[in-house]
């Protein structure tokens, strides 16, 4: 599990999150960043690499998250504007129960990037109304590909 104290769900608002290692490397910053983009993804090097390359193609990562809990607690807390979420991960929900919520209490969209997609998941993940699937493996090159095409006409 990551450790993201400013996803704590208890006491008073936290403060925004510090920058990402990606993200200080490259000056991004909230400013100048594109849409604000959640990773939801339990493989450590996959997310890193991900964060890299989103941070790299100006979008700005606002959390990595390796559970369905942690992700809707940085959707309450970070408001994302998309999340790009993994079907299997920590804990006793997956993806498609993290992105079917964060949908109904946030309006928050998310785009599938996982191996497992079988047509019962993608019967079970309808109600998320997801803007793509992506099915890994994928390069991160290819994901922000697909990803500016499908925020081209919302920018």
């Amino acid at each position: 599990m990551i450790n993201q104290p400013w996803l704590a769900t208890t006491g008073p608002k936290p403060p925004p999150p510090p920058p990402s290692a990606a993200a200080i490397a490259s000056g991004a910053t909230a400013a100048s960043a594109g849409p604000v983009v959640l990773i939801v993804e339990d493989n450590w090097l996959v997310s890193l690499e991900l964060e890299a390359a989103f941070v790299d193609a100006g979008y700005r990562v606002c959390a990595i998250a390796v559970s369905a809990d942690e992700a809707l607690d940085a959707c309450e807390t970070l408001k994302p504007d998309l999340i790009l979420m993994d079907i299997r991960l920590l804990g006793n929900r997956d993806g498609v129960d993290a992105a079917i919520e964060a949908r109904r209490r946030f309006n928050i969209p998310t785009v599938f990037l996982s191996a497992h997609d079988d047509a019962h998941i993608r019967e079970r993940a309808a109600d998320a109304r997801p803007l793509a699937w992506l099915s890994k493996p994928m390069t991160p090159d290819h994901v922000i590909a697909c990803l500016q095409s499908l925020l081209a006409p919302r920018q």
